[in-house]
């Protein structure tokens, strides 16, 4: 599968490609590698991080 999008490295648009997911997404992963530079891209929703805020007031 493949698609077109800007590349900010190479300075234009470009084809994108799925590279093997590592992660076992399958077909759903967000991952794309520009096939010029190789920079790749997240497309899709972002994941929620669970961020926890510790005060150093005392």
């Amino acid at each position: 599968m493949a698609l077109t999008r800007h590349c900010s490295a190479c300075g234009g648009e470009r084809r994108f490609e799925q590279p093997p997911c590592a992660d076992g997404h399958g077909v759903d992963c967000p991952e794309w590698a520009c096939v010029d530079c190789g920079m790749a891209i997240l497309i899709g929703d972002t994941p929620e991080i669970l961020i926890t805020v510790r005060s150093e007031a005392a």
